[in-house]
């Protein structure tokens, strides 16, 4: 090794490179790192083709993902303004197109989720009510049961059944908390 050299870090993958002990130097070269899971991030932190291909990865991603959660302020934070070179401009125009269909994707299914989970909260909610106003406090065993029910389906199937049941056939039929 010549002296003040980088060399590869032993037991890291390939783009991790460490200097002299003396100095205490690292470096991370993020076009060398491996097209893994694991390295996403850091990718996402790279440009031209490197941020590219990470952004292409990021969208085969679930939205739930810790990735997603993690990336997108920062991929939605490429939108600011800065001086460009032409060429710069072109390259980041392109990336904030990719990173728009990624947020607008991860927007709509964000929306989804909180309407989904809106719906099963205010159907929760009607389920109780229902129960209060023909038999009084609702009982532990209901609340529970409704609480573990995250499925609109299955309550909205309770619905008829809190309109119409007695207190033995609905608490009968509710879900079982896990």
């Amino acid at each position: 090794m010549i002296r003040g050299a980088l060399r590869r870090m032993q037991k890291w993958p390939a783009g991790f490179y460490e200097g002299p002990a003396l100095y205490n130097q690292r470096l991370v070269v993020l076009s060398e790192l491996p097209r893994r899971r694991d390295t996403l991030l850091l990718r996402l932190m790279g440009a031209g083709k490197t941020l590219e291909k990470a952004i292409e990865e990021l969208k085969l991603l679930p939205a739930e993902s810790w990735e997603w959660q993690v990336a997108m302020p920062a991929l939605v934070a490429l939108r600011v303004v800065g001086d460009y070179t032409a060429e710069e401009e072109a390259e980041r125009q392109m990336i904030i197109q990719n990173v728009q269909e990624l947020y607008t994707a991860w927007e709509q299914r964000t929306l989804a989720e909180g309407e989904a989970k809106g719906a099963v909260h205010a159907t929760r909610r009607l389920l109780r009510e229902s129960w209060e106003l023909r038999f009084g406090p609702a009982p532990d065993q209901l609340i529970h049961g409704l609480e573990s029910c995250d499925d609109i389906a299955e309550l909205y199937a309770l619905h008829r059944l809190f309109l119409m049941g007695s207190p033995a056939e609905i608490l009968e039929q509710l879900p079982r908390p896990a």
